[in-house]
């Protein structure tokens, strides 16, 4: 059985920018030692960051992205978990930790 993990912004940026364990884990992903799991939200907030922080053109980070779909299996999100997380983003990444989306049962006290 391969792990099944989440790379989120940070660690997809990390790993384009400054290389180190970012990287190393992301091409664990590449070579199919693990499965990477990402969602759109998290590649357009990539694609934002590529060029705000990395000052890569519009091209260039849309290059980026269709690489990392070569590989990273996009988990289809609907925002189910909304509410669970303090950061409405956290939500986005812990939906598409579970990889089924829309099909959650957390208590939300």
């Amino acid at each position: 059985m391969r792990y099944r993990v989440v790379f989120d912004s940070n660690v997809i940026i990390s790993a384009i920018g400054w290389k180190g364990k970012p990287r190393d884990c992301l091409m664990l992903a590449r070579a199919g030692i693990v499965q990477g799991l990402t969602c759109w939200h998290i590649l357009e907030e990539v694609r934002q960051k590529l060029i705000a922080k990395l000052g890569l053109f519009n091209d260039e980070s849309t290059r980026y992205i269709d690489e990392l779909t070569a590989f990273l299996e996009v988990i289809e999100t609907t925002g189910s978990l909304q509410g669970i997380c303090e950061d409405p983003k956290d939500a986005e990444v812990l939906e598409c930790a579970l990889g089924r989306s829309g099909n959650s049962h957390f208590d939300r006290r």
